[in-house]
């Protein structure tokens, strides 16, 4: 038996010749239907905690999340009893990417300016930092990276790269400052509250400050404080608290959105794909994938069109209705706690399907 999220599309057309597949809401994933459905492979997303509590006394053996973090995965536990666990690392960076450029084409709009007047700082060069550091660069923007640990282990920069530079010169000299770091709580560089009270006392007066990756990389009460002192421009899609969230934050954001920056209808077709793949190996066996193949194929704006900023902004948001989301989502901030948390939740959960513009 095998247990789908029903935000992953097209996963369930793919492995049904493979074995019966059982489509569910991400809340309906529970101890108890795992154990009474005799589930052996669960594919799942973010929302999804995935440890001791939900496996237990389960013949589950694999896990795939279609998301490119693994933060809600105790993958220490998964290790110990031998289940198999893959994540699509990457999935719905080209989605994540193109959000964070619309939202500098609209800063600069804001506060009439040109990209190439302004300097990007980008923290975490993996697979989202490299695509928002090109469409950076593409856009006109000098471009500083930090990143220690890939820093440690060799990083060799593209040529468009302006700077490597250390967390603090960063903070300093970059007019905005995005993060695309993982959430880790351990090791030499953990980025846990990243952004803290006293590392954003670095940040430049006026500055934009993008929050894409996980809510708790950056310390939301010093973010409010200092965007108050500074003059920041916020634009903000992931929070402490999720489902919860901050409703100073959102309302202090230009751009605020409930984690769907990597929502994009191409970006979760590339996690179905990578699920379907990696079924496929540990199964040892083939698996058709040409419906997904198929339905990843679409228009997408022309690289050349990087130099007509207007254009490229409307492109995106006409596609991705950035903007709108943005509008919806603060209207739900004099709902109570609980109505808060499940509008949240529905917003990700029933949001619709948006082609990404920008080819990677």
């Amino acid at each position: 038996m095998i247990i789908i999220d029903s935000n992953i599309p097209l996963l369930p057309d793919v492995l049904t010749q493979h074995d019966e597949v059982l489509v569910v809401q991400h809340s309906e994933i529970t101890n108890k239907l795992l154990t009474e459905t005799g589930c052996t492979e669960l594919f799942v997303r973010s929302t999804t905690k995935v440890n001791a509590t939900l496996l237990q006394h389960t013949n589950v053996r694999f896990v795939g999340t279609a998301t490119s973090g693994t933060d809600h995965i105790d993958t220490t536990h998964c290790t110990e009893h031998n289940i198999t666990t893959t994540s699509a690392a990457g999935s719905n960076a080209n989605s994540v990417a193109e959000y964070v450029v619309f939202g500098i084409l609209q800063y600069c709009e804001n506060i009439n300016v040109t990209p190439d007047e302004l300097t990007i700082g980008i923290i975490g060069f993996g697979n989202v930092g490299k695509l928002v550091g090109y469409y950076s660069h593409m856009i006109g923007l000098d471009v500083l990276i930090n990143d220690p640990p890939l820093r440690q282990h060799g990083l060799e920069l593209p040529e468009w790269i302006d700077e490597y530079c250390d967390l603090e010169s960063l903070l300093t000299n970059a007019d905005i400052v995005t993060n695309h770091v993982p959430l880790t709580t351990t090791g030499e560089y953990p980025t846990q509250n990243l952004l803290n009270w006293t590392t954003l006392d670095e940040i430049q007066e006026s500055s934009l400050v993008i929050s894409t990756s996980r809510g708790s990389v950056v310390q939301e009460s010093a973010l409010i404080f200092h965007a108050e002192e500074k003059g920041l421009s916020l634009i903000t899609d992931v929070w402490e608290n999720e489902p919860s969230f901050n409703s100073k934050l959102a309302e202090k954001s230009f751009l605020a959105t409930p984690h769907v920056a990597g929502h994009s209808y191409d970006g979760k077709l590339r996690g179905s794909l990578m699920m379907a793949q990696a079924y496929a190996e540990y199964k040892n066996v083939e698996v058709d994938t040409s419906i997904i193949q198929q339905a990843l194929q679409g228009m997408s704006v022309s690289i050349s069109t990087f130099n007509n900023y207007t254009k490229l902004k409307n492109n995106i948001d006409t596609s991705r209705n950035i903007t709108d989301d943005s509008a919806k989502f603060k209207s739900l901030l004099q709902l109570s706690v609980e109505d808060k948390q499940r509008a949240f939740a529905e917003f990700r959960r029933n949001y619709p399907i948006r082609r990404e513009s920008i080819k990677p």
